[in-house]
């Protein structure tokens, strides 16, 4: 059937706008492909950059005094604020037992009090292989505060009578205490500094061996000013398992010298049988009180 031309007109005009439409359609439609696209790698390189910038660190799960084994986990942190000492995946390694290929068995031991999400440092921690090395040890020879209890925190000091005053060890946490008593879990190096300071407390008249009480556990930790004499620095060196052992050797290695040739000069004023029979006295004293304080003790555990 044949069409008239008002007919005709509006068919054109219908497909005419159809097209328009469609071809419309189609150009929005790739201006929303090409927008979307430029969206998705906009997203991406946002996302990227922001992986970049982030850095993967440890941190401190939950707090943990000094000498107690950390809880650990992973953060991602913008990287201006990761200090450089940070622990992160390029050091852990150094955290994991010698002996430990797999690496399954990863502890830390924290070197100073640790507040829950620290980021851990290189400073603040040791690997548990290092704190194998420690060892306790009871010490009856100090003098004591009165109030001192068990978890507190001291510092061991050597005074002598002409008013010179040294750090022998510091922030060491007090594992158990009694009258005349205190327990210290101790590096070998601390261990032998302590034992030479012991001594000489011996040999020198009006030397006082003494401990002096942190406020609280926060409170930072003093230098070591106390240097031992050159036969024990020599020890050291050799058994110089941790960092701190390291630090020790370095600081008699020093200035600090001046300190020890200030306690040899008062050491030389002894004779050598002066220094045996005071050494001998200390000890005689010192195995005194420790034995009268386990005879105290095996007899209230019924022996």
């Amino acid at each position: 059937m044949a069409m008239n031309p008002m007919q005709r007109k509006i068919r054109n005009s219908f497909l005419f706008g159809f097209l328009v439409a469609l071809i419309l359609g189609a150009v929005v439609i790739g201006l929303l492909i090409v927008q979307n696209k430029k969206t998705q790698e906009e997203l991406a390189k946002a996302q990227e950059e922001q992986k970049i910038a982030l850095k993967e660190v440890y941190v401190a799960k939950a707090s943990a005094e000094k000498d107690e084994i950390l809880s650990i986990t992973t953060a991602s942190l913008p990287a201006q604020y990761v200090p450089d000492n940070a622990i992160t995946a390029d050091n852990i390694e150094n955290y994991y037992a010698d002996d430990d290929e797999a690496q399954e068995n990863l502890q830390m031991i924290a070197k100073i009090a640790i507040k829950e999400n620290t980021i851990l440092t290189e400073d603040m921690v040791e690997k548990t292989a290092d704190a194998a090395t420690y060892r306790m040890i009871e010490y009856s020879m100090i003098s004591l505060p009165s109030k001192l209890e068990e978890g507190d925190y001291i510092d061991i000091r050597i005074a002598y009578s002409t008013g010179a005053d040294f750090v022998i060890l510091s922030k060491m946490k007090v594992q158990s205490c009694n009258t005349n008593s205190i327990w210290l879990k101790v590096s070998e190096s601390q261990l032998l500094l302590l034992n030479n300071a012991i001594i000489e407390s011996y040999i020198i008249a009006g030397t006082k061996l003494y401990a002096t009480q942190y406020t609280n556990s926060a409170q930072a930790e003093l230098n070591s000013t106390y240097v031992p004499n050159p036969t024990v620095v020599s020890l050291i060196q050799a058994n110089s398992f941790t960092e701190y052992d390291k630090n020790v050797v370095k600081d008699a290695n020093s200035d600090a010298m001046d300190i020890r040739q200030y306690i040899n000069s008062v050491l030389d004023t002894y004779t050598d049988d002066e220094k045996t029979d005071k050494v001998n006295e200390g000890y005689t004293t010192e195995k005194t009180t420790v034995q009268a304080a386990r005879e105290a003790l095996m007899g209230d555990l019924g022996y």
